[in-house]
Order: C-alpha cells, then sequence, then structure tokens
C-alpha cells in the first residue's frame, strides 16, 4: 500500500505538469517544484484562465510555495477544467508605424490598432508616424524667463508640454 502523503504529492506534482507549471524533467528538483508551486498560486489568484472563459478568482492563498490543502484543492480544479498556465495566449506582430524599426505587439493589439489607424485614416486625421517623447527645448535652456511662460500658452501649445485648457 503506498503512503498517503507519497500519493498526495504525486498527485501534486502530475497536477502541476499536467496544467503546464512543472516539467517532467524537474520533479525531483525540490527548487523547481517549489517555484511551479509559487507561481501557480500567483496565477490562480487573478480571474483570466485559459482555456476561455474566465472565472471568478475562489483562491485567496498568498503565493508562498508551500503546498497547503487550499492549493491542492485548487491544482485539482485546475485539472478538472483542463485550465492550463495563462502565458502564451497570444503570438506578437510586427507592426511599421513609421520611418522606424518595427514595434512589436500583442496579435490582439496590433490588430485593434491597426483597425484605428484605418478609422482616422478615412476621417483625415493620422495616427501613422513615429510617437514617443518628442522633447522641445524647456524655457531655461530656450532663454525664456519663467514669466513669459504664459505668453507662450496660447491654444494648447506649450514650450515643454500640451496644455488643453490654455
Amino acid at each position: 500500500m503506498i503512503n498517503p502523503q507519497i500519493a498526495l504529492q504525486l498527485e501534486i506534482v502530475s497536477g502541476l505538469i499536467a496544467i503546464g507549471y512543472l516539467s517532467p524533467a524537474d520533479v525531483t528538483n525540490h527548487i523547481k517544484v517549489r517555484r511551479a508551486v509559487k507561481r501557480f498560486q500567483r496565477h490562480a489568484a487573478r480571474p483570466y484562465r485559459m482555456p476561455r472563459p474566465d472565472a471568478p478568482v475562489s483562491f485567496l492563498q498568498k503565493a508562498t510555495g508551500e503546498c497547503d490543502q487550499a492549493t491542492v484543492a485548487e491544482i485539482r480544479r485546475w485539472v478538472e477544467r483542463k485550465w492550463r498556465i495563462p502565458v502564451g495566449r497570444f503570438s506578437i506582430s510586427s507592426l511599421q508605424l513609421g520611418g522606424g524599426a518595427p514595434v512589436r505587439l500583442r496579435e490582439d493589439a496590433a490588430a485593434a490598432w491597426s483597425e484605428l489607424v484605418a478609422l482616422a485614416d478615412s476621417k483625415g486625421a493620422t495616427l501613422r508616424g513615429t510617437y514617443g517623447d518628442s522633447a522641445r527645448t524647456p524655457y531655461w535652456q530656450a532663454g525664456i524667463e519663467p514669466v513669459q511662460l504664459s505668453l507662450l500658452c496660447e491654444g494648447g501649445r506649450h514650450i515643454t508640454r500640451f496644455h488643453p485648457e490654455c
């Protein structure tokens, strides 16, 4: 007859393998098993599940890496529902935004951005080109006194910032 403690350990390890948190090659490595348990605990405390649909969070334990009864119950729940580690759901797409290097986005974000660019184009606007911190010369380097800043704040254009309220 098998020891109940060993049977439970085998169930935990095989469960972590089944849901993608542990490699079969790592079952004898205590550090990797503990890391897998801790990672599982962090993910189990979030509502996101793969495959969908998401689930209300029922695992409220702190991620410690220790496999307590709540963790065992949650591993069983994931195995039963065929949930997997929520990583790798989306592929990465390259998107050319302007003259610079392509930007790498999740495939769903890239598709949504492309739709927005097309919508803006159809309305006569543009979202094309490079974006980022295109810093203007600060007033103290441009030789402008702080009292003159109010003169530069007309129609939302400011030497260092955008002020829609101006």
